[in-house]
């Protein structure tokens, strides 16, 4: 009975961690392959939290959420470009009319007429 309880325990484990119940497939193959995905993902959690040296006792070891919260901090997260946050004033500025920089021309920003010979 001892050894369902450990498995039921790594599965909740998995589940809070890893996002095991978090599968959105519709056939076996994509069922299988994310939750292979996500047992590995927690075995690599629980074996960095395995090989930490007890150098100091006063430092308190770092457990398999605290892991995963440091990589997801540290390697996942990355600052986004003004051009992606979506924030109002973060656009760029319209070009202007005979602007040498950006290469605008009066005539292609003004407006049509209808007139197909112009």
């Amino acid at each position: 009975m001892v050894a369902r309880w450990s498995i039921e325990e790594l599965f909740q484990i998995g589940k809070g961690q890893v996002g095991l119940d978090h599968y959105q497939v519709r056939g076996w193959t994509g069922w299988h392959r994310f939750t292979t995905l996500a047992m590995l993902a927690l075995a690599v959690l629980t074996i960095l939290a395995a090989q930490q040296p007890d150098a100091d006792p006063e430092i308190i070891a770092l457990t398999v959420a605290g892991i995963r919260r440091l990589l997801n901090a540290f390697v996942l997260a990355r600052p986004l470009s003004p051009a992606h946050t979506g924030r109002p004033g973060d656009e760029q500025p319209e070009p202007k009319p005979d602007d040498p920089t950006t290469g605008a021309r009066a005539e292609s920003l003004a407006p049509e007429t209808g007139d197909p010979l112009g």
